[in-house]
């Protein structure tokens, strides 16, 4: 057995909350207002870790997973709204978080170099990289777009191994 029933239920809600109910929260506050103005953008944020979970996220890869499929539902259901829902599946992302993360590693510059190798564009993405994107499907070029997951991780689930 692995480490998937060491989590608690408190840190498996926990997650689930942070991740998936808040997204359903927020969703039941905004979508009364869309549907009486007939139109709308939603852009949930999900993550890669709900297609390539890594060891030991159990909670948080299946919560970014559910994301993905509330995302799909509610397009359905709110498309007869011209309301359009989204989703956004960022990668390596460096962030202050990311870079905190990164430091406590034994070695961070070797951990560094071996992730940017496993990305395809050898770098890791930026907080900009991920606002353009949800810019962009919140915006009205991207008016026929619903239901889409968008992948931001310079192509690192194309399948380069992290060595």
């Amino acid at each position: 057995m692995g480490d998937t029933f060491k989590v608690s239920m408190q840190e498996w809600s926990h997650w689930v909350d942070l991740n998936l109910t808040s997204v359903f929260r927020v969703t039941r506050h905004v979508v009364e207002v869309m549907c009486a103005q007939k139109s709308g953008s939603i852009v949930n944020t999900a993550s890669i870790n709900a297609f390539y979970p890594n060891p030991g996220s159990v909670a948080y890869s299946t919560a970014k997973a559910g994301v993905v499929g509330f995302t799909k539902a509610m397009a359905l259901e709110l498309a007869p709204f011209n309301i359009r829902v989204n989703a956004i599946c960022p990668g390596e992302i460096r962030t202050t978080i990311w870079n905190k993360t990164l430091n406590q590693l034994s070695n961070p510059k070797a951990a560094l170099e071996s992730l940017e190798h496993a990305i395809p564009l050898h770098r890791l993405g930026t907080a900009e990289d991920v606002a353009k994107s949800v810019v962009w499907l919140g915006s009205d070029e991207a008016s026929y777009i619903t239901g889409a997951i968008l992948v931001i991780d310079g192509g690192r689930t194309v399948g380069v191994p992290v060595e």
